[in-house]
């Protein structure tokens, strides 16, 4: 729960592992910082990568460094999870992708297939919730 007036500080922006972190790696891409920390301190046993946008996280996914999972927010400026999870693949076929959004219905409505397809969660959502789907995901 985050106070009223509270300052959150802006997430790492650390991509390099350290030396023997051999923890799974999941990218975790959301412009709102509240949740993007959020979802950070949630995944603590994992090594994780914040990205502000999708402009970040594909920084980070086109480097030659393994990544378990992209963990995304759908609704965000210049390019939604949709074309980021595209665009993505594109460098790493086969990517686990985990999709977090409060516009579930809209999306399933306008891509139907598309969203199917892929593992996603409502926003809000529990954190043991999270850590059980990126767990399933990835182990």
């Amino acid at each position: 729960m985050w106070a009223a007036g509270v300052s959150i500080p802006a997430p790492s922006t650390r991509t390099q592992p350290l030396a023997g972190d051999r923890r799974k790696h999941v990218v975790v891409v959301d412009d709102d910082t509240v949740t993007l920390e959020l979802v950070e301190r949630t995944l603590s046993t994992y090594r994780v990568s914040p990205a502000r946008d999708a402009r970040e996280a594909l920084a980070i996914l086109s480097t030659a460094e393994p990544v378990d999972l992209l963990l995304t927010d759908y609704l965000m400026p210049m390019m939604t999870g949709e074309e980021l999870v595209h665009r993505a693949r594109e460098y790493r076929p086969g990517l686990a992708v985990l999709i977090l959004t409060g516009h579930g219905t809209a999306v399933a409505d306008a891509e139907p297939a598309w969203w199917a397809a892929e593992r996603h969660m409502a926003k809000p959502f529990r954190l043991d919730a999270l850590r059980a789907a990126v767990a399933s995901l990835i182990g």
